[in-house]
């Protein structure tokens, strides 16, 4: 191979570090490669620069498409794994308990082992602020309950 070819392919190589995408990756893979191809058939003929541009022109041009394909399908993934965390974001907060609940619970006389219990089952989104505090006990909440509420804001 000709220093002025290797010297090529290894620019084209190098300027792949660090890509952002895949679309980029493949030119400059598919450009060095189809060059270096190119370059050999055209040798045989005689021909051996032009060869090497329309290789490299070839593959570039490949090399971009197929990578592209990539892109999109990591994109579709990206999206696809988006749409499901906040779909189950969206039935975890469905399902998450209330102060309201808590105190509907705490007024039908169930146990505070009950109430804490099913908070760690549907999970909760809670105001423990002071005032939210007050309401609780001024609706009949245990104080063990109002604490179970605020080790469970503390934890999520």
């Amino acid at each position: 191979m000709k220093p002025t070819l290797s010297i090529a392919l290894l620019v084209c190589l190098s300027l792949n570090v660090g890509c952002a995408n895949k679309t980029r990756t493949g030119a400059l893979v598919g450009t060095g490669a189809g060059a270096g191809v190119g370059a050999i058939i055209g040798h045989q003929i005689g021909k051996g620069k032009e060869g090497a541009l329309i290789g490299a022109a070839i593959g570039g041009v490949t090399g971009s498409v197929l990578g592209h394909k990539d892109d999109v399908k990591d994109e579709q993934e990206s999206t696809a794994r988006n749409v499901a965390h906040m779909e189950e974001q969206r039935e975890a907060s469905a399902r998450a308990m209330t102060n309201f609940d808590v105190i509907e619970m705490s007024h039908a006389q169930m146990s505070e082992a009950l109430i804490i219990s099913t908070m760690q089952d549907r999970g909760g989104a809670f105001d423990t602020s002071p005032t939210g505090i007050i309401g609780l006990k001024k609706d009949g909440v245990s104080e063990t309950v109002i604490m179970a509420m605020q080790r469970h804001n503390k934890t999520r």
